[in-house]
């Protein structure tokens, strides 16, 4: 659910307080606002952070085309292409045992 244009506003106002290095009560003082008041909202809009956040890879993992099955005992080795239909899959491994 998206913020109220309020905690948006708070939520700016933290930011820029950690951003600051400044103690709560000095920025507060500098923003003319109650460092009670910014306490409560840090608490609050941590509360409302989602539980899960999105996370992008900083690089493309590609698939592998294929799984490599290896049958030690008949010194085989089968790649099993991706989207292949494992009833067939099934069913040479089946055969093999």
């Amino acid at each position: 659910m998206p913020l109220s244009p309020t905690a948006q506003r708070w939520a700016r106002l933290l930011a820029d307080q950690e951003q600051s290095n400044l103690t709560t009560r000095a920025f507060a003082a500098q923003h003319d606002v109650n460092p009670s008041t910014l306490n409560w909202w840090r608490c609050e809009l941590r509360k409302r952070q989602p539980a899960f956040v999105e996370v992008r890879l900083a690089t493309v993992v590609t698939p592998p085309s294929a799984l490599r099955l290896e049958f030690t005992a008949f010194r085989l080795a089968m790649d099993v292409p991706v989207g292949a239909d494992l009833d067939w899959v099934h069913e040479v491994v089946r055969a093999l045992s």
